[in-house]
Parts: structure tokens; sequence; C-alpha cells
């Protein structure tokens, strides 16, 4: 009997022990129920979306587009101090909400899920050990919007000459990418380089001119091939004809060499010693140039000078002698398409810049071929290049011949072969 009592005051006990964990259960439950009532209840009710999402480049949101009621209006957003977000950038941007005279704290996804689209572009490189193609240079027509960078599935073998598939792997800021198959054609740099401009020189008795004045050389290859001038053998007190040797030498070790000549003769005029014309230069230099000057703005206000100045002169211009023509440029504000352009290739050599002076073919009209850095370009501050609407002012080859069409057909023509290509 005290047996059955012990095992019923037992069952009891558990039955209690059970009810109080099945409330227990109970209440966690119902605990749970509410916060998923927070969770998932409550911004069923919030007027306003969390979240926008949109893709990169496609433009900016508006209130519309985080309301969740058809067709309501009105409201505005507020970006903070941050200001508007760049919407070719993908990431997360808090915004402010504010609709119905209450303000929702909300965000903007911009995300990018298109693939960039790219062409092949196949490169010719060479072997010289100095540098190698970036993995960019073997597409063309990129069009993404957002950035994208390049590299190679596997880098090119640029040890053998020949022909050999390339692999670029572009992605963008979205992780999206493009598998794009170029090629790239490894040759030996044989190509020896060019030298431009006169080599036939003429001074007078007692007078030193630069041999190498005017001279360049171009090579295809390497940016800036080493240009040497002999002139050693010029006695400039002593009448008659010296050889000069123009030589350029490229990074392959390919060479060219001219023999020109410096005639030393007797004339009643003598050119304008280069010092003599350097301090008139340099003089009115410091007139029309700041010191915060761009290159080509330099460039430009010789041109303007010489636009507004130079008076048209009866009075031929020597041509044998350009020192003694810029010379009167700066002096006497006169002279013909000759005097301009020696000016004009005066005032550059004064700035550092490369400069030719460029004669038309078959005739004696003249202007000047450039470069500042990037490249030759044609300026003409004579007074022939006024029919040519906006001037003769950094035109390549091509647009020199637009230009000669305007001012006379055929009127900037001219021996290119004898030149730097400009272009």
């Amino acid at each position: 009997m005290s047996i059955f009592r012990k095992k019923q005051k037992n069952i009891f006990a558990v039955k209690r022990r059970n009810r109080g964990r099945n409330i227990l259960i109970g209440i966690i439950v119902i605990l749970a129920l509410a916060c998923v009532g927070v969770l998932v209840v409550y911004p069923m009710m919030r007027p306003i979306n969390y979240t926008v999402t949109v893709e990169a480049g496609t433009g900016n949101v508006n209130v519309s587009d985080f309301v969740k009621k058809p067709g309501a209006g009105g409201g505005s957003l507020d970006w903070g101090a941050a200001g508007e977000p760049d919407w070719n950038v993908p990431g997360e941007y808090p915004v402010t909400v504010k609709f119905e005279e209450k303000e929702y704290a909300a965000t903007v996804a911009i995300v990018d899920s298109t693939v960039p689209s790219a062409e092949p572009q196949p490169v010719t490189w060479f072997i010289d050990g100095e540098s190698q193609p970036e993995p960019m240079e073997f597409v063309t027509a990129l069009n993404d919007v957002t950035k994208v960078t390049a590299e190679f599935e596997v880098e090119p073998d640029l040890s053998q000459t020949g022909i050999q598939s390339v692999i670029v792997i572009l992605t963008d800021e979205g992780g999206n990418q493009l598998r794009v198959e170029s090629s790239l054609t490894i040759t030996d740099d044989q190509e020896a380089p060019v030298i431009y401009g006169p080599t036939d020189r003429l001074t007078y008795l007692g007078t030193v001119i630069p041999a190498d004045d005017g001279v360049c050389a171009v090579d295809d290859r390497d940016p800036a091939p080493v240009l040497t001038v002999d002139s050693s053998a010029v006695d400039f007190n002593t009448q008659g004809v010296y050889p000069v040797i123009y030589r350029a030498e490229d990074h392959a070790g390919n060479v060219t060499e001219i023999k020109g000549t410096m005639t030393v003769s007797y004339l009643r005029q003598s050119a304008v010693p280069i010092d003599k014309l350097n301090e008139a230069v340099d003089g009115l230099l410091a007139q029309i140039i700041t010191d915060d000057m761009s290159k080509e703005e330099k460039c430009r206000a010789v041109y303007d000078w010489a636009k507004a100045k130079m008076l048209w002169s009866t009075n031929g211009s020597d041509k044998t002698a350009w020192t003694k023509e810029a010379y009167r440029a700066v002096r006497w504000n006169a002279g013909d398409s000759y005097t301009t352009s020696a000016f004009f290739h005066a005032c550059m050599t004064r700035l550092g810049f490369e400069d030719m002076m460029v004669q038309r073919s078959g005739s004696m009209y003249y202007w000047n071929l450039v470069n500042l850095g990037d490249g030759w370009y044609h300026v003409d501050c004579g007074r022939g290049s006024n029919a040519v609407e906006g001037g003769v002012f950094m035109l390549t080859d091509d647009q020199l011949k637009a230009s000669s069409v305007q001012a006379g057909n055929g009127f900037y023509d001219f021996d290119a072969a004898l030149y730097p290509a400009s272009k």
C-alpha cells in the first residue's frame, strides 16, 4: 500500500513538472510569435520600402520608388552631408525618405549586373627587353558604366618572335567578367630612325649658328631616339663648305646617318647672331608668357602676338638667314611668311619645344610644325591663315588639308616625306 502511494506521488510530481515546462514553452512560443509580428507584420505595415535597388548607370531615384502605395505623390529625399551618390558606382547609400510628414530611414542599393562589352585589338610588340604590353591594350570599344580592370589569363611570352593568342579578362566593379581573345605579334625592331630638318646650312664669316637647329629624329618604336650632330670640322672664320654629320640611333641599335654641309660665306648682309636674337626673343616672351600657362597656352600666346602685331612687308625676307628675319619680327614687327615662321621658330625654341619651319611645295610660303611633347602639329601665324576659319593652330596633317581648301586649293601642300607626320 505504501509502495502504491509512493508511486502515485511520483506521478503527480512529474505531471507538475511537465505542466510547468509546458507553460514555459507556451510563453516562449508567444514571445516568438510576437517577434515575428514585429519583424514581419510591422514592415508590411510600413508605407516605405527599406531598400530600393537600381542598376548602375540607369539614373537616380525619387520618393515614388520607395512608397508602397501606388500613385502616392509628394515627399522628398534627403541624402545628408554625403550628398547624392554617384549612380555609376555600386554600393549601398543611406537616404532619409520624407513622406506624409514623417521621416523614414532607407537605403539605395546600386548594383552592377551588366557584363562589359569590348572588341579585340591585335597588338604588335618588339623584342627590346625594356617594356611589355598592358592587358588593356588588347581591347577596344570598351563599354561599361563602372570602372573596368583587365588582366591576362596567361601572361604572354615576349621572348619569341611570331604570333600568339592572348586572352584578356575584363572585370567591372560589379564583378561581371568578359573574356576577350586577341593576338600578339612579336617582332624585331629593324626600322632605323628618320632624320627630318635642314641638313645643309648657310652662315656668314664670324657668325656661329647651331647645326642641329630645327632637326629632329623620329622612330617607329623608340619615342626618343638619340640625335647627335658632328660639326667639329666647321671653321666659322674661314670661307668654305664644311661637312656636318647627322646621326640618329634608337634603343635597338638601328642607326641612320646623313651627311650635310655648313657653308661659310662672304656677304654684305650678315645673319643676326643667335645670342642677340635670343636676348630679343626672351624680352618679348617675358611680356606675353606667364609661369602658370600650360604648354599650349604659351604656344597660343606667341601665335596670337604674331597674328595681332605682325605687318605684311613688301620688302622680301632674307631666306638665307632665319635669325635675321626672326629678329626683324621682334624689332620691327614686319615681314612676310618666312619672317613670321622664323619668329615662331625662335620663340618655340626658347620655350623648350621642338619646332620646324615648313615650306609650301613649289612656293616661298612658310609655316611651322611644333611638338609640345605629345606629337607634331601645324601652326601658321602668317597672314595666309586668315582665310581659314579659326586659323591654323595645332592642326594635324588631315586638318591642314581641309584648311588648304578654305585658304585656296593647294595652299598648304607640302612634301610630307621631309617632315614628321602629324596625326
